[in-house]
């Protein structure tokens, strides 16, 4: 199991969330609105994700390049391919435990300090 424990850069908020591992802890910090979705191009888990998953780095640089070209059929071949995304067996499957750590540890917009801690069950 693993411990994340986060606080604010002015220590106005803490927050301890215990999972069963990486993937479920990104789950559960995005259901608390700790971290904004990773399905959100804008937010900073979908930038860690397209550093850890080559599929998600080349899908961004198709978006990238439809909007550069203000191209229709582009914007609407990426789109399909975003939507049809299954995140958990085409990203998550693929990222090792030290990916997820770096995705979370990444999400510092809320948590600037965070800290992980292998728990026994």
């Amino acid at each position: 199991m693993i411990k994340w424990n986060g606080k604010s850069t002015n220590g106005t908020w803490k927050k301890e969330i215990i999972a069963n591992d990486y993937e479920e802890l990104l789950e559960e910090l995005v259901d608390r609105d700790i971290i904004d979705g990773y399905w959100n191009m804008d937010s900073q888990a979908f930038d860690g994700l397209c550093d850890c998953s080559e599929m998600l780095e080349k899908l961004r640089d198709e978006y990238q390049e439809a909007i550069e070209e203000d191209d229709d059929e582009k914007m609407a071949s990426f789109e399909k391919q975003f939507d049809d995304i299954d995140w958990h067996e085409d990203v998550f499957s693929k990222l090792s435990e030290d990916d997820f750590k770096y995705v979370i540890r990444g999400c510092n917009s809320q948590a600037y300090y965070q800290e992980f801690e292998e728990v026994e069950d």
